[in-house]
């Protein structure tokens, strides 16, 4: 039992220093591109070349900072619920947090 205990206070202090390390990386919009083209290319069966060319625009407008990160999101949010894709609609980077936060909106 004790051994059990000071197993689970190790792996909490390990999971704590872990989480908050990861906290340490600021999230650039060179990252962010490359999430959004990863999540792009689930659907380059699905997509029309002009659908392919709007979303490529916006994720290359939202790098060089002429749009925010909102509008690619949204038009990414747009494909799923319009083509179904079970993987990219299970990932919270989508929608890491509840709207009414208003976190992504530029003032």
């Amino acid at each position: 039992m004790l051994a059990d205990i000071q197993d689970l206070e190790q792996t909490t202090q390990q999971y704590f220093e872990g989480f908050m390390t990861a906290l340490k990386i600021i999230a650039t919009r060179k990252n962010h591109t490359s999430t959004l083209q990863h999540i792009q290319g689930y659907f380059k069966k699905q997509l029309s070349a002009e659908q392919k060319e709007e979303l490529s625009e916006s994720i290359l407008k939202y790098r060089q900072g002429l749009l925010p990160l909102l509008v690619p999101i949204t038009l990414i949010n747009h494909y799923v619920r319009e083509f179904h894709t079970p993987y990219i609609e299970d990932q919270v980077y989508l929608n890491p947090h509840p709207e009414a936060l208003k976190l992504r909106y530029a003032y």
